[in-house]
């Protein structure tokens, strides 16, 4: 089916691994650079990228940015050497006693809630801030 044989990348789980596979994914970028050469910056070495959690973030930025392999790994390495909770979800004071209110409430009347209404997306911790970190650096028309 392949002329060559298909490479695939798989990165777990898990947000200090996922950082860590971003080192990793620099060595191999540059170990590719110094064998191939400057063609080595553009092509993608695995024809399948997945992951679970956090690696599955690392495994659709590179997807997202195929063209780019180097360029994509990079920008990984820029996103988690200055990553904070602030990123993913809403940590502040406010929001963590919002959060911690809810819980209480939901605690005390037993999450109770109308038959059949689906809960809150938002009742413990909103992950909007993820959502505007990641749409910044990942390019999603370049997925496919």
């Amino acid at each position: 089916m392949y002329e060559t044989p298909l490479t695939a990348l798989v990165l777990s789980g898990g947000g200090a691994r996922a950082a860590y596979q971003v080192g990793v994914l620099r060595a191999l970028a540059r170990i590719r650079r110094e064998a191939l050469g400057p063609m080595a910056r553009l092509s993608n070495p695995f024809g399948v990228i997945c992951g679970t959690s956090a690696g599955a973030i690392n495994a659709a930025a590179l997807a997202a940015n195929a063209d780019r392999f180097e360029a994509s790994v990079e920008v990984l390495a820029k996103v988690w050497q200055n990553f904070g909770t602030e990123q993913v979800y809403r940590s502040d004071s406010l929001g963590v006693i919002r959060s911690g209110a809810q819980w209480l409430t939901m605690m005390s009347v037993g999450w109770s809630s109308p038959a059949g209404a689906a809960p809150s997306r938002d009742r413990c911790w909103t992950t909007r801030p993820w959502h505007s970190c990641c749409s910044a650096w990942c390019r999603w028309s370049g997925c496919r």
